[in-house]
């Protein structure tokens, strides 16, 4: 009886934060850190009231029917619970969520194993089936957006005013490459450190399945994150490119190469290109559609707290460095906060800049809310559902 009270409990919860959170963001493109820890202290008085159920089960005195959590749960929650929070700190960390997101998804992984304890994967892979429900809606949606918009270009080929003016434009590029040929060697270091990556990560999860033990494998692509994330950050820091991903390149060929032979590592390489090329120009699609249909122009009065600085803008403001760590602690990750809105404006008035380029943001808290609704849903993450070829086996989840 009490753990089904906490459950249903719990979803009214879910249901009204849910609500809240989406009104809130939507309108306000804020999360209150109020409504965050109103959410917290409800789900710490509700563990509090679980941890007295099992404590007084186990000394004899059962309350309200008996039913309870055992001491396992709590250890299994820790667990998922330190792992979700992690995951949100490092995406946080890594600039794609802002600190509400961040603290939201925290939030609604510690309230899911009261709601559905039983959902298959706790607690060790629990937290990516949340993250992967998360994401891969909007990446679907903004790939179709992107391919749209892909599709509008292209037919705009028919038009030979359109093709005057692109041929013009393509002719303008080559001059200024000619004058400046670091620009294309830019370009070139740019795409091939991507690919780099991707084939890189491919033949690190590669070798890590065949390293971990079957009822491990799960842990293959979480490792493979952080070893990458790690040369990630060893590359931002010597300021290096392609090269710094070459001995990762170099341990995952070799390691398979020693494990199933010659064969195997031409295989996984060649499947690495594949999934560079197509995960690749799928992500390069969605930014330049991104920077191309996602930004505007406003003017330096008009700017606003919350607002995203597109590319063009920051590029400018990493310009000036003492500017940047005075104010914005040499990083940028939750839009322009309302201690930074006068300084900059400030700033850029200084520069002559009459117009600053912004992201037409979309709340990314609705997709959180989304994404824990169709785990507690499905039971799994879509990827799972869409491909049954998965890389992780049903044993290893």
């Amino acid at each position: 009886m009490l753990v089904d009270a906490l459950k249903f409990g719990t979803f009214g919860l879910f249901s009204a934060m849910g609500g809240w959170v989406l009104y809130t963001d939507l309108r306000f493109q804020k999360i209150r850190n109020r409504v965050l820890l109103a959410g917290l202290a409800a789900a710490l008085a509700a563990y509090l009231i679980a941890l007295t159920a099992t404590f007084l089960a186990t000394v004899g005195a059962p309350m309200l029917g008996g039913t309870y959590y055992t001491w396992g749960f709590y250890r299994a929650l820790a667990c998922h619970a330190v792992l979700a929070a992690a995951a949100a700190l490092a995406l946080w960390n890594l600039k794609i969520w802002p600190a509400g997101d961040a603290k939201l998804f925290a939030l609604f992984s510690l309230l899911l194993p009261l709601a559905a304890a039983d959902i298959p994967g706790f607690p060790a892979w629990l937290f990516m089936t949340c993250l992967i429900n998360v994401f891969l809606p909007p990446a679907f949606f903004i790939l179709g957006r992107a391919l749209w918009w892909a599709a509008r270009q292209s037919v705009r080929v028919l038009d030979g005013a359109w093709r005057a003016d692109a041929a013009e434009r393509v002719r303008a590029r080559l001059a200024e490459w000619r004058a400046d040929p670091a620009q294309p060697r830019a370009l070139l270091r740019q795409v091939a450190v991507h690919q780099a990556f991707y084939v890189s990560y491919y033949l690190v999860i590669f070798a890590l399945r065949g390293a971990l033990p079957q009822n491990a494998m799960w842990l293959s692509p979480l490792l493979g994150l952080v070893l990458m994330y790690g040369v990630g950050t060893l590359q931002h820091r010597l300021q290096r490119g392609v090269e710094t991903l070459l001995p990762v390149f170099i341990a995952g060929a070799s390691w398979v190469l020693w494990r199933y032979g010659a064969h195997a590592a031409l295989v996984a390489v060649g499947r690495g290109l594949q999934f560079a090329l197509t995960v690749g120009l799928a992500a390069e699609l969605s930014y330049a559609y991104l920077s191309r249909d996602e930004t505007r122009e406003v003017k330096i009065d008009d700017l606003q707290v919350y607002q995203v600085l597109a590319p063009a803008t920051l590029e400018l403001l990493r310009s000036d460095i003492v500017f940047l760590g005075e104010n914005f602690n040499l990083t940028y990750k939750d839009g322009i906060q309302p201690s930074q809105l006068e300084p900059l404006k400030e700033w850029l008035r200084k520069r002559q800049a009459e117009t600053a380029v912004i992201f037409r943001t979309t709340p990314f808290a609705p997709w959180i809310v989304l994404g824990f609704c169709l785990t507690l849903l499905l039971r799994t993450d879509i990827a799972w559902m869409m491909s049954p070829n998965s890389l992780f086996s049903q044993a290893g989840r």
